[in-house]
């Protein structure tokens, strides 16, 4: 091999665990996990592990330096249990491989510490110590091959000499930027995170008082009209205030329903809540020229899910599709089943919607409806997400909506 082939070896040998190590990062930054501190230290070792096991240990005759890249590592992130361990195993190889005096090489890393102590006292930068750790080991290395009996420098191997040195300084250099570019990518990809949730809960606030400002704005306007001695007034006034009253009522329990979203799962008859569900919802289908049809077997179907949120989820929706339905039609309820899941469809012959509605259905704040909050689709579909299920819309301008709730048997 020659020496750009044991370079590119022995750097695949220390970069891997390294990589191993960044994409465990991202992944615990993209999921918010805690990143555990220990993982770093496992990569630092089994790249020293690596190297010694299955490294090409010399060049030429000369002992390479690339073994000192992981101990420059655990410096770089201050790691100082990892530096007494890697300082002791690279002490321990070099004297039983290389031959080179236990004495000099005790010397050696010892002094490394102290000039990282020194360095960590006076606030250095980074990258000025790592340039003194770089230069003070090429020149403690060319001391002991010079005073090693086993390595002679001659006029043959001279210059790979030099050259190994250079190349040792460069690529611990690189190695330290790839890893130091890599943590600046993750730091700005969550930052942009933190913004983008910021964004989001702007965009959330601007909405709420957007939404309580017109009911309020109304009740002011007829307030402001209001005579106390005027029984007309009040009779057509009044009326009006209670219902802006209300809506504010409802926006504000609905948005602080999504803050308060606690599943409580326990063994429950799904056919059972399906037929308190339609139970509930009969009555204001009576007086309406919308009817409402069930289909739900009268077998027991049991799950393991929160009776309470999901008859609230089927409420909304239902309604929902009743409220779609502008003068005559049909609301329909019915399941369809295998070994693995349940389907609970909702259909109605409403006005439907647009494929940009269709879009949007799931996101807050985002209503269809002229008193509508925007909060009622989305809060369902978190209920049904947490009980790892899934809401499906499939819908048509002006020719009915078609709601899929999908949820495990267990």
């Amino acid at each position: 091999m020659n020496l750009f082939e044991v370079m590119l070896f022995n750097c695949i040998l220390i970069v891997f665990p390294l990589m191993l190590y960044i994409f465990y990062t991202i992944y615990a930054t993209t999921l918010n996990f805690k990143k555990n501190n220990l993982f770093l230290d496992c990569a630092l070792f089994s790249s020293c592990y690596l190297l010694i096991k299955y490294g090409i240990l010399e060049f030429n005759e000369i002992p390479l330096l690339i073994f000192d890249i992981p101990l420059l590592m655990a410096y770089f992130k201050q790691k100082k249990i990892s530096i007494a361990i890697l300082s002791v195993a690279i002490i321990f190889y070099y004297y039983k491989i290389f031959d080179i005096n236990l004495f000099i090489c005790i010397i050696e890393y010892l002094s490394y510490f102290i000039i990282y102590l020194f360095s960590n006292k006076n606030k250095w930068n980074a990258n000025i110590f790592i340039n003194i750790y770089l230069i003070t080991k090429m020149i403690m290395f060319a001391i002991c091959i010079i005073l090693s009996s086993n390595y002679n420098l001659t006029e043959n191997n001279y210059s790979d000499f030099l050259l190994l040195m250079l190349i040792f300084y460069i690529l611990s250099n690189f190695i330290l930027y790839l890893y130091n570019k890599t943590n600046e990518i993750i730091s700005l990809y969550t930052e942009l995170k933190a913004l983008e949730k910021e964004e989001q809960v702007k965009k959330s606030l601007f909405k709420i008082t957007h939404e309580i400002k017109n009911p309020i704005a109304v009740c002011k306007g007829y307030l402001d009209m209001f005579d106390v001695n005027n029984l007309e007034h009040s009779r057509k006034y009044v009326p009006i205030i209670k219902s802006e009253i209300n809506r504010v009522l409802i926006l504000l329990h609905d948005f602080l329903s999504i803050t308060k979203i606690k599943i409580e799962k326990e063994e429950m008859d799904l056919n059972l809540l399906l037929e308190d569900t339609v139970n509930c919802l009969e009555p204001i289908f009576e007086n309406n020229k919308i009817h409402f049809l069930s289909d739900i077997s009268k077998d027991e179907l049991y799950i393991h899910a929160d009776y309470n949120r999901l008859k609230q989820t089927l409420v909304n929706l239902i309604k929902n599709s009743k409220e779609s339905i502008s003068e005559e039609g049909t609301v329909k309820l019915f399941t369809t089943m295998d070994a693995k899941k349940i389907k609970i469809y909702i259909e109605d012959n409403g006005v439907g919607m647009s494929e940009e509605e269709l879009d949007k259905i799931k996101q807050a704040f985002f209503t269809t409806k002229q008193t509508g909050t925007g909060l009622g689709v989305f809060l369902a579909n978190e209920i049904i997400t947490a009980h790892q299920g899934t809401l499906d819309y499939l819908s048509e301008k002006n020719k009915g909506t078609r709601v899929v709730i999908t949820l495990p048997i267990t």
